[in-house]
């Protein structure tokens, strides 16, 4: 029986990715630490998927930095894929811990993978690496533009080195999928806490960091694409061949910061409190992309709107 290891698979992205899987069939192991999930939502994955407790679905807690907890679980089941979402995220926590769990990390995880011959990783990376770019922005585009985060350099570190993996054995599959930002949710599975729509969807005043932007409103552009289209695209990327790959994962539209407060409250009838404050270290104007390549290449395109999900479909 061949397995899909999911790292990070009781996250937010990662919980919504094991649903998917599952539900096209697929047996996956979940690898997590549970330094930022809770075990509950193992429950929550298998009453959602009804899944039978027939070795379809396996949890192992484990750490990617640790070889030993990793070479278990590969000697255990048979992984022909990796969906590494095991990174830590954000912007704001503190620069070891990304370059840790992320860099360090992941090349502990790309090494027990060449032990036990799986040579197929997707890899969720962020559009953050970016940085302050001409919009909508492209896979070909030139990284790492202005000032970036030790979040976003940690992530492309990370693309580099799977960039150096795939150079010295090209019998490798590696899809890089860069996210934008991800937000919305499906049942009881685990929400996006940093995300400006959770936060409204829990009533919250909003900060909006910067008020004279060098965009229409003077407030910051993004592209929003929902948790369960992200999914999707995980799991077409398995189908690719051998080589070095890399989509943008969004909706291919950006909508300001204003614009998007304003179109929830019309959707939800509800008045929202706001309060603006100096744009933060690395914030930068306008982020939104370009998708044809993950269409033309995945067949993969966003089913939800920026309708659906301020309305929490």
């Amino acid at each position: 029986m061949e397995y899909i290891l999911v790292t990070g698979g009781l996250g937010y992205i990662g919980s919504h990715v094991v649903v998917e899987l599952l539900r096209q069939g697929h047996n996956v192991v979940i690898l997590d630490n549970c330094s930022n999930s809770d075990m509950a939502i193992l429950d929550v994955i298998k009453s959602i998927t009804d899944c039978p407790d027939d070795g379809r679905l396996i949890f192992h807690r484990a750490d990617i930095r640790k070889g030993s907890e990793l070479a278990a679980i590969f000697t255990a089941y048979k992984v022909s894929s990796v969906i590494h979402l095991a990174g830590s995220s954000g912007s704001e926590g503190p620069p070891l811990n990304y370059f840790s769990n992320n860099v360090s990390g992941t090349i502990t995880l790309l090494s027990a993978m060449k032990h036990f011959g799986c040579r197929r990783i997707i890899y969720g990376s962020s559009a953050s690496i970016y940085g302050n770019a001409l919009n909508p922005v492209c896979e070909q585009d030139r990284v790492g533009r202005g000032q970036l985060s030790p979040f976003a350099r940690s992530v492309l570190m990370v693309e580099q080195i799977l960039q150096e993996q795939i150079a010295a054995d090209p019998d490798w599959s590696v899809s890089v999928l860069r996210l934008f930002d991800v937000c919305g949710s499906f049942a009881q599975l685990p929400k996006n806490i940093n995300s400006v729509l959770h936060k409204l969807q829990s009533t919250q005043q909003i900060v909006i960091y910067g008020s004279e932007h060098a965009t229409p409103d003077g407030t910051y552009v993004r592209d929003y694409i929902h948790v369960a289209d992200a999914a999707t695209a995980f799991i077409s990327s398995m189908r690719v061949a051998k080589g070095f790959h890399i989509y943008n994962i969004g909706s291919g539209s950006g909508i300001s910061i204003l614009e998007l407060l304003n179109l929830f409250s019309k959707i939800n009838n509800i008045n929202i409190s706001v309060r603006f404050e100096e744009p933060r270290r690395y914030d930068v104007p306008i982020l939104y992309a370009c998708i044809g390549k993950a269409f033309n290449e995945l067949g993969w395109r966003p089913q939800k709107t920026i309708n659906n999900i301020c309305a929490f479909v």
